[in-house]
């Protein structure tokens, strides 16, 4: 249900990002500067996950209705030589664990989806006798030639050659179609920790072998932002596993902080860090860059606020030179979710004689909210046919509800 914010329900709105720094007035300095102190190792959380590989391999003979992977036995058609080419019928992909295969019978076409983990290509579309895939959306890739898929006994059959755009290795030997793939898993340690620190300290193990992995840091408006950490160790042994040890200490914006492992090929692992804030303690609203250049808020005065559901949350500043076709700033509000923060209201102040604006909100569900603060339209964005002015971010905070 819609939380009632002041102002007026918007449309959606074009909004550029000028920079990513964040300014604070009341101290006149920029944010990378407030968060210099890192987090001592005393107390972090040691190997917050361990990432390790797994190597598969599946045999299939020739003419035998069966195949092997890692040793387990499993039943399917096999592939057939034809011209010299080896095909395979397109269901082996899903009985192989590698992914869903679909029949998109309005195209007569079967849709071959693997996962972002195992392939550099996501998905992919074969039509018999077309010597081309299509993509996704059915658009036909006439500048990749492949060997022409048929139908046989109902079964579409696909080139075997085209398992490496699925992150396969395929090799032939006597008698025997060989695929070759790796997976890497992620071990995670916790999923959820709290710290009342701006900054959090945790490490991950991954195999030396691989490239390091990254975390991403959800934002309020829905948004990720990857952080790259750094290699404390190398050549650590595990259980005759050669891993390099890596340190990310993220800075953590207040209250719940969600959070994404990720590794090279494409898995992924959720995590949370919640940063606690004690009631005494001030964070300060930070301004974007053209924010900083333009508007004042006397209300809120700090960039994290608890309120109950019962009261109103005050809203008051000015802006510097206001345009005379300055007629509104938005607000954005998202609540924090199963899945991050998502969209739940859209509203507007006026701008007032003098550049000023006031107003309220109020939020009738306990929960943690993040509200983006969006400028008028005035920034120039040039297109290859139009021109246009759009907005962009001047401030955000949060609020924490609590019930009553």
């Amino acid at each position: 249900m819609r939380k009632q914010v002041a102002g007026l329900v918007l449309a959606a709105v074009l909004i550029v990002s000028i920079s990513s720094t964040l300014y604070y007035r009341d101290r006149g300095v920029k944010a990378e500067t407030i968060n210099e102190a890192s987090i001592s190792s005393e107390g972090a959380l040691g190997d917050f996950a361990v990432i390790s590989t797994k190597h598969h391999t599946m045999r299939m003979a020739q003419e035998q209705e069966q195949f092997a992977i890692d040793g387990d036995i499993r039943k399917s058609a096999s592939f057939i030589i034809r011209e010299g080419r080896a095909f395979i019928p397109a269901r082996l992909i899903e009985q192989a664990g590698l992914g869903e295969v679909s029949w998109n019978s309005a195209q007569r076409e079967v849709v071959v989806r693997v996962s972002d983990a195992l392939a550099p290509l996501k998905a992919l579309g074969f039509r018999a006798g077309d010597g081309f895939p299509y993509t996704e959306s059915s658009i036909p890739m006439k500048d990749v030639s492949i060997p022409k898929p048929f139908l046989h006994e109902s079964r579409m059959y696909i080139p075997a050659r085209i398992l490496p755009a699925y992150g396969v290795k395929v090799q032939w030997e006597p008698g025997e179609l060989v695929w070759n793939w790796s997976k890497q898993l992620i071990d995670m340690s916790e999923e959820r920790a709290d710290t009342e620190k701006p900054e959090f300290s945790f490490t991950v193990l991954y195999p030396s072998s691989s490239r390091a992995p990254q975390v991403l840091l959800a934002q309020g408006s829905g948004g990720w932002v990857g952080t790259s950490g750094q290699i404390v160790e190398r050549e650590v042994t595990v259980d005759g596993n050669s891993y390099n040890r890596i340190s990310f200490t993220p800075s953590l914006r207040p209250g719940t902080n969600a959070m994404q492992l990720t590794v090279p090929t494409g898995e992924r692992q959720r995590f949370e860090i919640r940063r606690n804030v004690t009631d005494d303690e001030t964070i300060p609203l930070g301004y974007y860059s053209e924010g900083h250049a333009h508007v004042v808020f006397s209300q809120p005065g700090s960039g994290y606020t608890k309120v109950k559901t019962s009261e109103q949350f005050e809203i008051a500043g000015s802006i510097a030179n206001p345009k005379d076709d300055w007629n509104a700033i938005k607000l954005f509000i998202y609540k924090y979710g199963i899945t991050g923060y998502e969209l739940v209201d859209e509203g507007e102040l006026s701008i007032g004689s003098g550049g000023v604006f006031s107003g309220s909100l109020q939020l009738t569900e306990a929960g943690e909210y993040y509200v983006q603060v969006v400028s008028p339209k005035y920034l120039t964005y040039t297109t290859d046919q139009t021109i246009d002015k759009v907005s962009t971010t001047w401030t955000d905070f949060q609020i924490e509800v609590l019930s009553d």
